[in-house]
Protein backbone atom coordinates (compact mmCIF):
# COMPACT_ATOMS: atom_id res chain seq x y z
CA UNK A 1 0.00 0.00 0.00
CA UNK A 2 1.85 3.30 -0.86
CA UNK A 3 2.52 5.71 2.25
CA UNK A 4 5.07 5.99 5.07
CA UNK A 5 2.74 5.39 7.56
CA UNK A 6 2.26 1.79 9.22
CA UNK A 7 -1.09 0.97 8.29
CA UNK A 8 -2.77 -1.83 6.12
CA UNK A 9 -5.68 -1.91 3.60
CA UNK A 10 -8.42 -4.79 2.87
CA UNK A 11 -8.59 -4.72 -0.62
CA UNK A 12 -11.33 -6.43 -2.72
CA UNK A 13 -9.95 -7.89 -5.73
CA UNK A 14 -11.69 -9.26 -9.11
CA UNK A 15 -11.35 -12.81 -8.59
CA UNK A 16 -8.93 -14.69 -10.64
CA UNK A 17 -8.44 -18.59 -11.02
CA UNK A 18 -4.53 -18.26 -10.47
CA UNK A 19 -4.17 -15.62 -7.21
CA UNK A 20 -5.66 -16.47 -3.79
CA UNK A 21 -8.67 -18.32 -2.32
CA UNK A 22 -10.91 -15.68 -1.68
CA UNK A 23 -10.86 -12.01 -3.46
CA UNK A 24 -9.78 -9.81 -0.14
CA UNK A 25 -6.04 -9.11 -0.31
CA UNK A 26 -4.83 -7.52 3.05
CA UNK A 27 -2.23 -4.86 1.64
CA UNK A 28 0.95 -3.46 4.07
CA UNK A 29 2.82 -0.06 3.52
CA UNK A 30 5.76 -0.18 3.84
CA UNK A 31 6.16 1.65 6.74
CA UNK A 32 3.46 -1.22 8.44
CA UNK A 33 6.23 -3.94 7.55
CA UNK A 34 8.89 -2.10 8.69
CA UNK A 35 7.16 -1.37 12.30
CA UNK A 36 6.23 -5.40 12.12
CA UNK A 37 10.30 -6.28 12.03
CA UNK A 38 11.40 -4.19 13.95
CA UNK A 39 8.59 -5.33 16.58
CA UNK A 40 9.42 -8.95 15.66
CA UNK A 41 13.05 -8.25 17.27
CA UNK A 42 15.05 -7.60 14.67
CA UNK A 43 17.38 -4.72 15.61
CA UNK A 44 17.96 -3.09 12.08
CA UNK A 45 15.66 -2.65 8.68
CA UNK A 46 17.02 -1.83 5.69
CA UNK A 47 15.23 -1.12 2.28
CA UNK A 48 17.71 -2.53 -1.00
CA UNK A 49 19.54 0.44 -2.69
CA UNK A 50 19.09 -0.58 -6.10
CA UNK A 51 15.54 -2.05 -6.75
CA UNK A 52 14.43 -4.41 -9.99
CA UNK A 53 14.41 -2.73 -13.07
CA UNK A 54 10.27 -3.59 -12.62
CA UNK A 55 7.13 -1.13 -12.76
CA UNK A 56 5.59 -3.06 -9.62
CA UNK A 57 9.55 -1.76 -8.07
CA UNK A 58 9.33 2.48 -9.21
CA UNK A 59 6.64 5.26 -9.52
CA UNK A 60 5.59 5.61 -13.16
CA UNK A 61 3.10 7.87 -14.53
CA UNK A 62 0.15 4.95 -14.09
CA UNK A 63 1.07 4.21 -10.55
CA UNK A 64 2.70 4.59 -7.47
CA UNK A 65 5.79 2.28 -6.50
CA UNK A 66 3.64 -1.01 -5.42
CA UNK A 67 6.46 -3.79 -4.34
CA UNK A 68 9.21 -3.17 -1.88
CA UNK A 69 12.44 -5.12 -0.44
CA UNK A 70 13.37 -5.20 2.96
CA UNK A 71 16.42 -7.04 5.07
CA UNK A 72 16.13 -7.21 8.06
CA UNK A 73 19.06 -7.66 10.60
CA UNK A 74 19.88 -9.12 14.40
CA UNK A 75 22.68 -6.20 14.57
CA UNK A 76 23.35 -3.46 12.44
CA UNK A 77 25.12 -3.33 8.81
CA UNK A 78 26.99 -1.35 7.62
CA UNK A 79 26.22 -1.91 3.24
CA UNK A 80 26.46 0.60 0.50
CA UNK A 81 23.19 -1.72 -1.42
CA UNK A 82 21.48 -1.19 2.03
CA UNK A 83 19.17 1.97 3.02
CA UNK A 84 18.70 2.33 7.22
CA UNK A 85 15.22 2.56 7.44
CA UNK A 86 14.23 3.89 10.98
CA UNK A 87 11.03 2.66 12.90
CA UNK A 88 7.96 4.50 11.82
CA UNK A 89 6.70 6.26 15.19
CA UNK A 90 2.81 7.86 14.85
CA UNK A 91 1.15 9.11 18.16
CA UNK A 92 -1.56 10.73 16.16
CA UNK A 93 -5.12 8.70 18.03
CA UNK A 94 -7.00 7.33 14.83
CA UNK A 95 -10.23 7.37 16.22
CA UNK A 96 -9.70 11.41 17.12
CA UNK A 97 -11.95 14.16 15.40
CA UNK A 98 -10.37 16.65 14.13
CA UNK A 99 -11.94 20.20 13.10
CA UNK A 100 -10.81 22.08 9.82
CA UNK A 101 -7.89 23.63 11.39
CA UNK A 102 -6.47 20.11 12.21
CA UNK A 103 -6.97 20.80 15.74
CA UNK A 104 -8.78 17.72 18.12
CA UNK A 105 -12.51 18.42 18.54
CA UNK A 106 -12.46 16.66 21.87
CA UNK A 107 -10.21 19.50 23.03
CA UNK A 108 -12.77 22.81 23.55
CA UNK A 109 -14.85 20.43 24.91
CA UNK A 110 -12.68 19.31 27.82
CA UNK A 111 -12.07 22.79 28.20
CA UNK A 112 -15.18 24.03 28.61
CA UNK A 113 -16.46 21.20 30.92
CA UNK A 114 -13.13 22.24 33.13
CA UNK A 115 -14.56 25.79 33.26
CA UNK A 116 -17.42 25.07 34.43
CA UNK A 117 -16.60 22.98 37.67
CA UNK A 118 -16.36 24.89 40.85
CA UNK A 119 -12.72 26.44 41.83
CA UNK A 120 -11.58 23.87 44.45
CA UNK A 121 -11.97 21.18 41.61
CA UNK A 122 -10.01 23.16 38.91
CA UNK A 123 -7.29 23.64 41.24
CA UNK A 124 -6.63 20.70 42.37
CA UNK A 125 -6.80 19.20 38.48
CA UNK A 126 -4.14 22.10 37.65
CA UNK A 127 -2.06 21.17 40.69
CA UNK A 128 -2.02 17.47 39.78
CA UNK A 129 -1.05 18.16 36.24
CA UNK A 130 1.93 19.85 37.59
CA UNK A 131 2.45 17.62 40.22
CA UNK A 132 3.42 14.67 36.74
CA UNK A 133 5.68 17.44 36.13
CA UNK A 134 7.11 18.14 39.77
CA UNK A 135 6.38 14.75 41.76
CA UNK A 136 7.69 16.05 44.79
CA UNK A 137 6.24 19.58 44.59
CA UNK A 138 3.68 19.94 47.50
CA UNK A 139 -0.21 21.02 46.82
CA UNK A 140 -1.45 23.62 49.56
CA UNK A 141 -5.18 23.07 50.30
CA UNK A 142 -7.98 24.78 52.49
CA UNK A 143 -9.23 22.09 54.65
CA UNK A 144 -13.07 22.21 54.88
CA UNK A 145 -12.59 23.36 58.87
CA UNK A 146 -10.48 26.09 57.97
CA UNK A 147 -6.67 24.81 58.55
CA UNK A 148 -4.14 24.31 55.83
CA UNK A 149 -2.75 21.23 54.46
CA UNK A 150 -0.53 20.00 51.87
CA UNK A 151 -1.07 17.00 50.29
CA UNK A 152 2.69 15.79 49.11
CA UNK A 153 2.31 11.96 47.15
CA UNK A 154 -1.49 11.12 48.15
CA UNK A 155 -0.94 12.02 52.07
CA UNK A 156 -2.33 15.03 53.43
CA UNK A 157 0.63 16.88 55.70
CA UNK A 158 -1.01 20.12 58.32
CA UNK A 159 0.85 22.68 58.09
Amino acid sequence: MPGADPGMMAREEPSQEDQRLTDIALYPSEGCLVKMLYRAGFAAVYRVAAMPDHDDFRETSEHARRRTVLFASVAPLRASCLEAIAEPRDHRDPWARENRLGASVGLPKRIQRFLRRPARTKYVSLAQHVRSVFPEMPIPLRLPFGACGSRKRGRLIPS
